[in-house]
């Protein structure tokens, strides 16, 4: 996806007078697909297949040179707009990660691995309170900056 978008935001076409049409078209369809997937019962994978199809059919529009700079405009709108959901792109400066936020993670890393679980929960609350949120799982948690006020996981 970080290539298609790069690919996208490259992609300067000379003159392009067609295409404007299909181009909202696609964009009000996937919407729709991608609505409906996440409508029920937050069916990510279908909704990802929605997204992947969108992005397949621009990409052969861009090899065949007829996306004009508006429509381009449109389609990185919308997949920003899926990407609030999704979270699938590179995150902004915004929410990178300050030293002081990942030296914290570090430290809950290790209290978890040492089965320290107070000073585990504690520490992913002083990042809670600095706006960041723990992505955890199978792998070892890591940050993220937030600007949602109920970003914790």
């Amino acid at each position: 996806m970080h290539d298609f978008m790069r690919r996208l935001s490259d992609y300067r076409p000379e003159k392009v007078v067609g295409g404007r049409d299909q181009v909202e078209a696609m964009i009000i369809a996937s919407e729709k697909g991608f609505g409906d997937a996440m409508s029920d019962d937050f069916e990510t994978p279908e909704a990802l297949a929605v997204i992947f199809d969108f992005v397949k059919e621009v990409n052969r529009m861009i090899d065949e040179e007829v996306i004009s700079s508006e429509s381009r405009e449109k389609i990185m709108t919308y997949l920003t707009r899926v990407d609030a959901v999704l979270g699938l792109l590179e995150p902004t400066k915004d929410e990178s990660v300050d030293a002081e936020t990942m030296q914290l993670i570090d430290m809950r890393n290790a209290a978890r691995r040492d089965k320290d679980w107070a000073k585990a929960d504690e520490l992913r609350k002083n990042c809670l309170e600095k706006g960041s949120f723990w992505r955890t799982g199978r792998a070892a948690p890591s940050g993220r900056r937030s600007n949602h006020s109920l970003a914790f996981q």
